[in-house]
């Protein structure tokens, strides 16, 4: 006949650690709780309270049917003002606000089957107020030496600061999404292996025309979507931004969607990004209007001709007035001297030192005789009309 060894009890398991946990843990009064006196612990409690008050992690232990928790230093992080008084305590108690969400785990730890999550999310009270927290956390059942089960250890980690930032990165790309997507220029990213990462609406609305089948542009290489830039200024500035790492802009004439394109493409750490409008209708304005400038050129050089031509006629009869032709002729001439340079700036504003050298050349008959000194001005056309005559006058 055998006989059962009595169970082997640590007369005291506290000893050699070190810590406020451990420290706080040999001074607490267990002979008044359930536990009991530490030199009567079970061998596994024992054990597990060693390792776990070596830890660096989180841990604790929920003893007992009711789960009355010993923890380490870290996990007293982790409750918080709720420690030291959650010492020795149940579980369920300490944490009653979450009562709901760790019922259904403890029962199941209970039933001798362990319990991991990843992530869970929990509505925890610590601080004087209800905090949405998570934790990535295991429960492994307990036994005894007689093989029934006799608490559980957690190993637990808060993830409560890494899910907040990745949702504060996550908000921030839609914040940047929306944004891109409602600016009225094209936008495009492209990874430094030349994939298109990102192209927003705008910019699937202009490109649409040259997408190939229902193929997406996203993801796709970038010379095989839109092979047309080839060869073109687009190109190199693209590449320029790429291998070069230096911004640019062009703009310049795309003939495959017949239109002008204003391009900047600028390097960033995934890559470039490129931003690109339809600048079509703007160039095709301004075409018509150099064009409707050249007509009204030729149109006011025809009638400064055709009044020459009247002086000329009406005054050659008079020789006394030979000299007041001549300086009436001229006075035309400096008008159309300004003419000529306001065309050549499309009507637009010009420099005074352009304007007082156009005129000067035609008034003078040594113009290296002048000397033009001063500061860069730019001039509307009504002044630069004006000051031409004046300037005229002192010449001659």
């Amino acid at each position: 006949m055998t006989h059962a060894e009595p169970p082997e009890m640590v007369t005291d398991p506290f000893r050699d650690l070190s810590g406020p946990m451990a420290d706080r843990m040999r001074q607490h009064d267990w002979p008044t709780t359930s536990f009991g006196p530490p030199d009567g612990w079970p061998t596994p409690l024992c054990t597990l309270l060693r390792l776990m008050l070596s830890a660096n992690q989180p841990m604790f232990i929920g003893w007992g049917q009711e789960a009355r928790i010993l923890y380490n230093d870290a996990y007293a992080e982790v409750l918080a003002d709720k420690h030291p008084a959650a010492l020795g305590e149940p579980l369920l108690e300490v944490w009653s606000e979450i009562r709901e969400d760790l019922s259904p785990i403890l029962a199941e730890v209970q039933a001798s089957r362990p319990v991991h999550m990843d992530q869970i999310r929990l509505n925890m009270l610590r601080r004087g107020y209800l905090e949405e927290t998570f934790f990535a956390f295991s429960y492994t059942p307990i036994q005894d030496e007689a093989g029934a089960w006799a608490g559980l250890f957690c190993a637990c980690t808060e993830t409560t600061a890494q899910v907040r930032l990745q949702r504060a990165l996550a908000e921030s790309e839609a914040r940047a999404s929306r944004l891109l997507e409602s600016i009225t220029d094209g936008f495009i990213a492209i990874s430094p292996d030349w994939r298109i990462a990102f192209l927003n609406r705008q910019g699937e609305r202009i490109l649409g025309p040259l997408q190939r089948g229902s193929t997406s542009f996203r993801g796709a290489s970038f010379w095989e979507a839109f092979p047309e830039v080839v060869g073109t200024p687009f190109e190199a500035v693209y590449r320029r931004a790429m291998d070069q790492g230096v911004a640019g802009s062009t703009e310049a004439y795309f003939a495959p969607l017949d239109t002008w394109f204003d391009l900047r493409a600028y390097p960033t750490a995934d890559g470039i990004c490129g931003h690109f409008l339809d600048v079509g209708e703007r160039k095709r304005a301004e075409r018509h209007r150099e064009l409707l400038i050249h007509e009204l050129d030729h149109r006011v050089k025809n009638t400064l001709a055709i009044v020459q031509a009247i002086a000329s006629q009406t005054f050659r009869a008079t020789p006394a007035l030979a000299e007041p032709t001549r300086a009436f002729q001229q006075r035309l001439g400096a008008l159309g001297a300004a003419h000529n340079l306001l065309t050549r700036q499309s009507w637009d504003h010009v420099s005074l030192e352009a304007l007082a050298t156009e005129v000067t050349a035609s008034a003078c008959d040594r113009p290296e005789r002048v000397t033009l000194q001063g500061p860069e001005v730019m001039l509307p056309p009504k002044a630069a009309i004006t000051l031409a005559m004046a300037l005229h006058e002192l010449c001659t």
